[in-house]
């Protein structure tokens, strides 16, 4: 009898005050729809942790491939360097592997160093003879593939001489323009010669060493 009075009392209670029950079953479904959100959002705060530790290892990945394409850079950067070979003169004529170079200590000082064989012309630019001689001097250092040889034109008492021209003139004796001089790999004076020479016989000459 108590419960079935008891019964009654909430049915009745729910007819006089209906709002009690569906305020505390909106308020249930609220929980229930904030329980459902701040699970999804922890779902999803967890896939982008595990996204952005991805992408930290794919940058990471791309950094160790930057620095390594740096230094193989680097490395090639040197090798040409010393595969290269720089002349403070001028090249006149030739190649850089067998070079007529403008006469200046440095360089002729490097290749008696290096064993060369150098060829010293005396050059000046009012003498025809030079004008002619140079034309075939340079046919012939183009033409040469030859590692071991460098010739150097020296400018002789033609206002264009430096003093380092003049202190090879000296050294070797010379006294006239025109004047060809060769020096073997020993850093000897083997030839010198004052006659015209054309491209034929100045090759045969350079490459009789």
């Amino acid at each position: 009898m108590k419960k079935e009075k008891e019964l009654k009392i909430n049915v009745n209670l729910m007819k006089k005050k209906p709002y009690i029950y569906i305020t505390i079953f909106i308020i249930s479904l609220i929980i229930i729809i904030v329980t459902v959100l701040v699970s999804l959002n922890n779902q999803t705060l967890s896939i982008e942790k595990f996204t952005t530790q991805e992408s930290t290892i794919i940058i990471s990945d791309n950094q160790t491939s930057i620095i390594e394409n740096q230094n193989e850079l680097e490395i090639n950067l040197k090798e040409l360097e010393n595969n290269v070979i720089f002349y403070e003169g001028e090249i006149i004529s030739g190649t850089e592997i067998t070079p007529y170079v403008r006469y200046n200590k440095k360089d002729y000082d490097n290749a008696i160093k290096e064993n060369k064989i150098i060829y010293l012309y005396y050059y000046a630019v009012w003498c025809p003879i030079c004008v002619y001689e140079r034309n075939n001097i340079f046919k012939t250092f183009n033409n040469l593939e030859r590692e071991d040889i460098i010739g150097f034109e020296v400018h002789f008492n033609d206002g264009i001489d430096t003093e380092e021209d003049r202190e090879i003139t000296r050294k070797y004796g010379v006294f006239s323009q025109h004047t060809h001089i060769i020096i073997n790999k020993q850093g000897n004076e083997i030839y010198q010669s004052l006659k015209t020479h054309n491209s034929e016989k100045l090759t045969e000459k350079l490459l009789e060493l």
